[in-house]
């Protein structure tokens, strides 16, 4: 079984979101210095709960809302993304599929590791 690590793009929250967020981070992690929680009724989000530090005390909750990446789903049950087909009730149907690379640049890709070969050492 193949598991996918939080490799992940942040999303740009607005001010209501945010203190959503917070509220919501404040209620799941009381005491815990944060956490990785399902985005109700969407496959494809979470939400990242983390305590600020501060020097007056106790700092504050702020909540991140993530997306995994093409065609990866959020796992509860691992905390982290997955392939959909190990998620039980998720599709990757929650994404817009990418654009296709140019064939530009999938060759400086496949190519890279040659190209830099014939780099000088400095």
């Amino acid at each position: 079984m193949r598991i996918w690590y939080l490799t992940t793009k942040l999303t740009i929250l607005d001010a209501v979101n945010a203190t959503e967020l917070s509220e919501f981070c404040e209620t799941k992690c009381n005491g815990l210095n944060g956490g990785y929680f399902a985005f109700e009724g969407d496959c494809c989000r979470f939400i990242v709960c983390q305590l600020t530090q501060s020097r007056f005390g106790p700092g504050q909750y702020i909540g991140y809302n993530q997306t995994c990446m093409y065609p990866l789903v959020w796992d509860d049950e691992i905390g982290a993304c997955n392939d959909a087909k190990n998620v039980e009730g998720c599709t990757e149907d929650c994404h817009t599929p990418p654009e296709p690379t140019p064939f530009v640049t999938q060759y400086v890709v496949k190519n890279a590791s040659r190209m830099l070969l014939k780099q000088p050492c400095i």
